[in-house]
């Protein structure tokens, strides 16, 4: 569980299953940038009936987006991107 109290976490999985059940019908389902809060993903889409598959797009450490390079160091920008990349890895 996340390091939210009971009543956050139900607030948040109910956040999610509302935001799941206002998807339109697809066979497959594709959310990203989840990954600080992946567990409570998984529990909401599993509640909700979805089978929870993961893939883990890997980028080399220097590849950034243009936003994210204009906006902080590169130095800093490489270090977010592979935080994110090892949460990610950790989750699945």
């Amino acid at each position: 569980m996340t390091s939210f109290d009971v009543r956050d976490h139900l607030a948040a999985l109910r956040g999610i299953k509302a935001y799941l059940a206002e998807l339109p019908s697809a066979s497959t389902v594709v959310i990203k940038h989840i990954v600080p809060l992946t567990e409570l993903w998984f529990e909401a889409m599993r509640d909700a009936g979805f089978h929870v598959a993961v893939v883990i797009a890997g980028r080399h450490p220097r590849v950034i987006d243009s936003v994210r390079a204009a906006s902080i160091a590169p130095e800093l920008a490489i270090a977010r991107g592979l935080a994110a990349s090892l949460l990610a890895e950790r989750k699945t």
